[in-house]
Protein backbone atom coordinates (compact mmCIF):
# COMPACT_ATOMS: atom_id res chain seq x y z
CA UNK A 1 0.00 0.00 0.00
CA UNK A 2 1.26 3.48 -0.85
CA UNK A 3 1.99 5.93 1.93
CA UNK A 4 0.13 9.23 2.16
CA UNK A 5 3.15 11.31 0.92
CA UNK A 6 3.55 8.96 -2.06
CA UNK A 7 -0.12 9.41 -3.03
CA UNK A 8 0.22 13.18 -2.68
CA UNK A 9 3.31 13.17 -4.90
CA UNK A 10 1.56 11.10 -7.56
CA UNK A 11 -1.50 13.37 -7.47
CA UNK A 12 0.64 16.50 -7.72
CA UNK A 13 2.60 15.05 -10.65
CA UNK A 14 -0.65 14.21 -12.46
CA UNK A 15 -2.09 17.70 -11.92
CA UNK A 16 1.12 19.36 -13.12
CA UNK A 17 1.02 17.19 -16.26
CA UNK A 18 -2.41 18.66 -17.07
CA UNK A 19 -1.20 22.29 -16.99
CA UNK A 20 -0.02 22.45 -20.62
CA UNK A 21 -3.43 21.21 -21.78
CA UNK A 22 -5.32 23.76 -19.68
CA UNK A 23 -3.13 26.72 -20.65
CA UNK A 24 -3.13 25.89 -24.38
CA UNK A 25 -6.91 26.18 -24.52
CA UNK A 26 -6.76 29.75 -23.21
CA UNK A 27 -4.07 31.10 -25.54
CA UNK A 28 -4.52 33.63 -28.30
CA UNK A 29 -3.96 32.61 -31.90
CA UNK A 30 -1.85 34.72 -34.26
CA UNK A 31 -3.38 35.31 -37.70
CA UNK A 32 -0.93 36.28 -40.45
CA UNK A 33 -1.61 39.31 -42.62
CA UNK A 34 -2.95 38.74 -46.09
CA UNK A 35 -4.22 40.58 -49.17
CA UNK A 36 -7.91 40.64 -50.09
CA UNK A 37 -9.34 40.80 -53.58
CA UNK A 38 -8.60 44.19 -55.06
CA UNK A 39 -5.17 44.26 -53.36
CA UNK A 40 -6.51 45.51 -50.01
CA UNK A 41 -3.95 44.56 -47.33
CA UNK A 42 -5.10 43.12 -43.99
CA UNK A 43 -2.66 43.41 -41.07
CA UNK A 44 -1.82 40.44 -38.91
CA UNK A 45 -3.76 40.25 -35.65
CA UNK A 46 -4.43 38.12 -32.58
CA UNK A 47 -7.66 36.32 -31.83
CA UNK A 48 -8.78 33.95 -29.15
CA UNK A 49 -8.43 30.28 -29.86
CA UNK A 50 -11.79 28.90 -31.08
CA UNK A 51 -14.14 27.18 -28.67
CA UNK A 52 -17.83 26.20 -28.57
CA UNK A 53 -19.23 29.28 -26.81
CA UNK A 54 -19.87 32.86 -27.88
CA UNK A 55 -20.07 34.19 -24.33
CA UNK A 56 -16.32 34.81 -24.01
CA UNK A 57 -15.66 36.24 -27.48
CA UNK A 58 -14.37 39.81 -27.64
CA UNK A 59 -17.15 40.80 -30.04
CA UNK A 60 -19.95 39.67 -27.70
CA UNK A 61 -22.03 42.38 -26.04
CA UNK A 62 -20.61 43.25 -22.62
CA UNK A 63 -17.05 42.10 -23.36
CA UNK A 64 -14.06 44.35 -23.96
CA UNK A 65 -11.31 43.58 -26.47
CA UNK A 66 -8.05 44.20 -24.56
CA UNK A 67 -6.08 44.58 -27.80
CA UNK A 68 -8.24 47.29 -29.40
CA UNK A 69 -10.25 48.73 -26.49
CA UNK A 70 -13.52 48.20 -28.40
CA UNK A 71 -16.66 46.99 -26.64
CA UNK A 72 -18.46 43.99 -28.17
CA UNK A 73 -21.84 44.55 -29.83
CA UNK A 74 -22.92 41.07 -30.93
CA UNK A 75 -25.85 39.32 -29.26
CA UNK A 76 -24.75 36.45 -27.01
CA UNK A 77 -27.09 33.89 -28.55
CA UNK A 78 -27.67 34.87 -32.18
CA UNK A 79 -24.19 36.25 -32.89
CA UNK A 80 -25.77 39.15 -34.78
CA UNK A 81 -24.77 42.77 -34.17
CA UNK A 82 -27.03 45.49 -32.82
CA UNK A 83 -29.61 46.92 -35.18
CA UNK A 84 -29.86 50.69 -35.32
Amino acid sequence: MLSRPAISAITLTFLISLLPIATKARQDTHVKGYTRKGNTPVRSYKRKAPNKTKLDNYGTKGNLNPNTGKVGKEDRFTGKGERR
